[in-house]
């Protein structure tokens, strides 16, 4: 019934982050508000990356810092590092692969720029489960 379920655990130390988590966790209910919960599932993404990106001084070399570009960037940093399995990155790495996917650039952002693209629960629901192991390495 909420975006992230109950059995999900991270430690977030940046306090506004932390603060959505907790509202995508335990406020939100995605029946009654779906398209609040896409929205702020793309920011929690979004800040978590940033932060991510900052406190590993993980470089982006792309001329566009875009949300897709952020997430390669950070793929790459945890491959290289051993953070993530490279069975949790197929599913993040498709994501952000393919602008024509309906996956986190297009969705999320869609769900954002588009005002004809209706989030459903299922939908957010299943963008979580492909994103939720790359969230956990982004707050060991």
């Amino acid at each position: 019934t909420k975006m992230i379920p109950a059995e999900f655990t991270v430690s977030i130390p940046a306090t506004r982050i932390n603060d959505i988590y907790y509202e995508l966790k335990r406020k939100l209910m995605l029946r009654d508000v779906p398209n609040a919960a896409a929205v702020l599932l793309r920011v929690f993404i979004e800040l978590s990356v940033d932060d991510y990106i900052e406190r590993n001084n993980v470089a982006v070399k792309f001329k566009e810092k875009t949300l897709q570009n952020k997430v390669s960037a950070v793929l790459d940093h945890m491959e290289v590092n051993g953070d993530l399995t490279a069975t949790d990155m197929v599913p993040v790495r498709e994501a952000v692969k393919d602008p024509d996917n309906v996956t986190l650039p297009t969705n999320l952002n869609a769900f954002v720029h588009n005002a004809h693209m209706t989030p459903s629960g299922n939908d957010l629901k299943a963008i979580w489960d492909r994103l939720a192991h790359f969230v956990q390495a982004l707050w060991p």
